[in-house]
């Protein structure tokens, strides 16, 4: 029987309240933005929503793959 691999990409775990790096995709701006987690929705249609808010305020959300997890 022959082994077949899968390579999957391996998805961060986000919580409510963790910082995230926000992609300008969403921001509209040069640089990435840094905000907070206010929501995670699993949406059937578009994967897993977050929902962040920055330092100013502004709430963006996006697919998960516009976030990254804040160093």
């Amino acid at each position: 029987m022959k082994k077949l691999l899968i390579f999957a990409k391996i998805k961060e775990l986000m919580e409510i309240g963790q910082r995230v790096n926000i992609s300008p995709y969403l921001t509209h701006l040069s640089d990435w933005v840094t905000g907070e987690i206010i929501e995670i929705e699993d949406n059937p249609y578009r994967g897993t929503v977050i929902s962040a808010k920055d330092d100013k305020g502004c709430i963006y959300w996006g697919e998960q793959d516009y976030f990254t997890l804040a160093i």
